[in-house]
């Protein structure tokens, strides 16, 4: 479990998979985060109109769409919003983003988020 400083992160988590959308979600409430889910590309842009996110953590793959894209957007719009990449796949192209390979474990998910917060780039 993470320590209060570090679990007060808000989350944005972006998957077109429900089953991992849920299991990321329920993860990060157990640990203390607060979290917003979008299963689709648009939704995300939607969330980030109206919430400050600390972290999105953006599937590789979002249907027929790019995560990547998404991530792009995201950062013109939440300049300051850690990404992450979750992806079934290695991929090299993600270059400086934190990655997370599918499946993961819920303690990979806090490592990935403990080393952002270590960073100092939050708080």
């Amino acid at each position: 479990m993470l320590a209060v400083e570090e679990a007060d992160l808000r989350v944005l988590v972006v998957d077109d998979e429900r089953l991992v959308l849920r299991a990321v979600e329920r993860a990060l409430r157990v640990s203390g985060f607060e979290v917003t889910t979008a299963a689709t590309f648009e939704a995300a842009l939607e969330a980030v109109e109206t919430i400050a996110f600390d972290v999105a953590l953006v599937d590789r793959q979002l249907g027929l769409r790019n995560g990547l894209r998404l991530v792009e957007d995201l950062r013109r719009r939440a300049p300051t919003t850690e990404m992450v990449i979750m992806s079934g796949e290695h991929l090299d192209e993600e270059g400086e983003l934190p990655f997370l390979r599918k499946p993961f474990t819920p303690s990979d998910l806090l490592r990935v988020l403990t080393q952002l917060r270590s960073r100092g780039d939050h708080g």
